[in-house]
């Protein structure tokens, strides 16, 4: 659950990579034009690059301080990632943190209503940093700023391969509903596909206690409260 979310380890970035070997063959010509392979070797390929990682956590640090985003950033990372589906072997058809929630396709969901303000706050990080991919950048996004928030410091692995294709996103329907008729029956039904127990479906729903609900993306809350009134120092309209 925690590998699935992204969250970062204690007050550091913790830099534990996936990586893909490809085979590198190296070839001379023999004195009748044929090849010869002469060895061959493996290349080591990281996902995003470790020391863009580090330098991006930095700059997420400067933009939560300044917006207060902790709440956006964190339903971005949750977002991307709760589409898993444990019973799928393929990827990317599994679902999952594969930063599918760049395509517009998947940003139209009516359960990521309002996370193009997140994508828009990360746009300048991403081309900043162009060989960090989506999926770690989110979860990068989102354990930043849990952490920021109190939050506790989880280790976990970077290294996530974007699925490449707006036709790679996962159908509509895989994350929670805001009000089903059978709240637990259907929490079970969502999570359980994920593999996640009931335990950890109550901790995750903890999550909810940071920011606040809006009408016009969950259909629940008010448009304002005496937070956003005006009469605070910190704005909070751009972190829901």
């Amino acid at each position: 659950m925690a590998m699935a979310l992204g969250f970062a380890a204690g007050s550091s970035l913790t830099l534990q990579h996936n990586f893909t070997r490809f085979p590198k063959i190296s070839t001379s010509r023999s004195s009748r034009g044929r090849c010869r392979v002469r060895y061959v070797s493996t290349v080591t390929c990281f996902a995003s690059d470790p020391q863009q990682l580090k330098q991006a956590r930095q700059d997420l640090n400067d933009l939560i301080k300044t917006t207060r985003c902790n709440p956006l950033l964190i339903r971005l990372g949750w977002h991307d990632a709760g589409t898993y589906d444990k019973n799928i072997q393929e990827w990317p058809t599994c679902g999952g943190a594969n930063g599918s929630l760049r395509f517009e396709i998947e940003l139209n969901h009516k359960a990521n209503a309002g996370l193009v303000n997140a994508l828009k706050l990360l746009r300048p990080i991403k081309d900043k940093y162009p060989n960090i991919t989506y999926a770690d950048l989110f979860q990068l996004a989102s354990a930043t700023a849990i952490e920021d928030a109190g939050g506790p410091g989880i280790p976990m692995k970077y290294g996530r391969l974007d699925a490449p294709r707006p036709e790679d996103c996962p159908p509509e329907g895989k994350l929670p509903d805001a009000g089903p008729p059978s709240p637990a029956a259907h929490l079970r039904d969502v999570f359980y596909r994920m593999g996640l127990t009931d335990k950890e479906i109550v901790a995750l729903s903890g999550a909810h206690t940071l920011g606040r609900s809006r009408p016009d993306r969950s259909g629940w809350g008010k448009p304002e409260t005496k937070y956003t009134d005006g009469k605070f120092p910190v704005s909070f309209e751009c972190c829901m």
